[in-house]
């Protein structure tokens, strides 16, 4: 799964580098802890939270970094 979403990530970055794209700041849930946070690019005009998924959580990188330890129950896979 982890070779998966890197190989995505990779893929998605090859992709945006025709385009102007910015940066998003996001943290992953892996097993039921989350982590980060990490750097993701993304379309400009796209807000970061719309790269949310259930094991992705994304902030724009003017937003305070959090601690992953912080992230609330609610944002975690059920």
């Amino acid at each position: 799964m982890k070779k998966l979403l890197l190989s995505l990530a990779a893929l998605s970055l090859l992709g945006l580098a025709s385009c102007d794209s910015k940066s998003c700041r996001c943290y992953e849930l892996v097993g039921n802890r989350w982590t980060g946070p990490s750097t993701t690019s993304t379309i400009a005009g796209t807000r970061c939270n719309e790269l949310n998924t259930s094991y992705r959580m994304c902030n724009e990188m003017d937003d305070p970094i959090l601690n992953p330890d912080d992230i609330g129950v609610d944002n975690k896979k059920k």
